[in-house]
């Protein structure tokens, strides 16, 4: 069986839901697993409407930022994956602000 092609691309706008539903889908399998970590008073403070909400706010926040540039993984032209980086010239370097992958999908270069 031939290896899916992966490819990477730009962010366009009608891409940005599904870049919200897989950084949500992508976290619920990890956030859990953190969950026990955080103090009740830093997540009140810092998710009062719940960590998916907050996630949300957050992705929606970072791909219409002028300054960070979103990439999308697609394989087979479907949305696997996708980074947010922040490019600093001044200094030649960069910032990951944001990273997610979809697990399923991924599973196909393993």
């Amino acid at each position: 069986m031939p290896e899916p092609k992966l490819n990477g691309v730009p962010c366009i706008a009608d891409r940005f839901v599904e870049i919200l539903v897989l950084s949500v889908e992508a976290w619920d399998q990890v956030f859990p697993l953190l969950e026990w970590a955080i103090p009740d008073y830093v997540f009140d403070a810092f998710c009062p409407h719940g960590w998916q909400a907050r996630q949300r706010a957050d992705i929606s926040a970072i791909c219409q930022d002028g300054g960070t540039s979103v990439w999308l993984a697609l394989i087979e032209g479907e949305v696997a994956g996708f980074i947010g980086v922040r490019v600093y010239h001044e200094d030649s370097m960069g910032e990951i602000h944001v990273a997610a992958v979809d697990a399923e999908m991924t599973t196909a270069f393993t």
